[in-house]
């Protein structure tokens, strides 16, 4: 059940479907795929790598932000436990002007960063049923948007995030 959860966070097509705010991601450069990739067959190390670029419409903002970053995602096993974890990290890219990721429609939209974010997707039994518990850790900078509407953006999307991504795969559980 962990698998599901991170790749469903890695999905770019499946974004929305969690992250109601956001118009769009797309995967701008994948350096590597395959969350399962092992330090002997990865560039990187184990996991997946690509960067991404995120377009988010939050309310009360006129401009779309635009975020790019880099995304890995690992498996890892704790010790004594024989179902795997998942960690997602996710760092801003950044971009000088000619930089060939610098958006070519920068007139209708804010740039923003995911300083550095974190995703951990644990196994957890109860009763004998395998589930997930998901940890999310975001630092964000987000110039030209006054500081009393980041927060309750930040709140309001950390609580809808985690709802709509439940959502998601309970409606994935059942063949919607």
């Amino acid at each position: 059940m962990p698998l599901s959860k991170a790749e469903l966070i890695l999905d770019s097509q499946r974004v929305k479907v969690y992250n109601k705010l956001s118009t769009g991601r797309t995967d701008e450069m994948i350096l590597q795929s395959d969350i399962d990739t092992n330090v002997e067959d990865g560039k990187f190390g184990p996991g997946e790598t690509k960067i991404v670029r995120n377009l988010t419409k939050p309310p009360f903002v006129k401009r779309s932000i635009e975020l790019v970053s880099l995304m890995h995602c690992r498996r890892v096993v704790a010790p004594g436990s024989p179902d795997p974890s998942y960690v997602i990290v996710t760092r801003a890219v950044n971009q000088r002007p000619d930089d060939e990721l610098v958006s070519e429609s920068a007139a209708d939209r804010s740039r923003s960063e995911i300083l550095t974010g974190a995703n951990l997707v644990r196994p957890l039994r109860i009763g004998g049923a395998l589930a997930s518990d998901l940890t999310c850790v975001t630092h964000m900078n987000g110039p030209g948007i006054p500081a009393m509407l980041v927060r309750k953006i930040a709140s309001t999307s950390a609580r809808n995030f985690v709802q709509d991504l439940r959502s998601a795969l309970e409606n994935a559980g059942r063949g919607q």
